[in-house]
């Protein structure tokens, strides 16, 4: 999600827009509607990609936002942290520690099974062997 970012803020512009509408596609979500001029000198209206449950700016409020160089009208940004960077900074921490809580448990879980097996199965160069008692102990235990 990190990467998608990055990607994205490369091929994007920063520029400031005027916020002229509000479109509520869904129950009490505002995404407001900017106008803007992109690189070229054209006039864009564009809704954000980023809504909220009440409206944040007031009508005619001027914003710094970023838009997609390749789609502006489709991909529009508030260039702020919270719209840029917080759901995947959020996602990345959840990942990691999903991974590290994931690595722990199996580790926990690996060493106390390693720990109930019969001294046969624990042989070291007798890995089928080992690997079959292994099994057997589980599925009979």
């Amino acid at each position: 999600m990190i990467n998608d970012t990055l990607i994205w803020l490369g091929g994007s512009q920063e520029t400031t827009a005027t916020v002229v509408d509000y479109n509520s596609p869904q129950w009490h979500v505002y995404y407001p509607v900017f106008e803007f001029k992109d690189n070229s000198g054209s006039t864009i209206t564009a809704q954000s990609i980023d809504g909220s449950v009440y409206p944040v700016f007031i009508i005619g409020e001027r914003v710094q936002i970023l838009y997609s160089t390749i789609k502006p009208v489709d991909n529009v940004r508030i260039n702020s942290f919270t719209n840029v960077w917080l759901g995947p900074l959020f996602l990345t921490i959840g990942g990691v520690f999903n991974l590290v809580l994931s690595i722990g448990l199996i580790w926990n879980k690996t060493r106390k099974i390693h720990a109930r097996l019969p001294p046969a199965a624990k042989a070291p160069g007798n890995a089928t062997q080992a690997f079959r008692n292994y099994l057997l102990h589980i599925l009979y235990n």
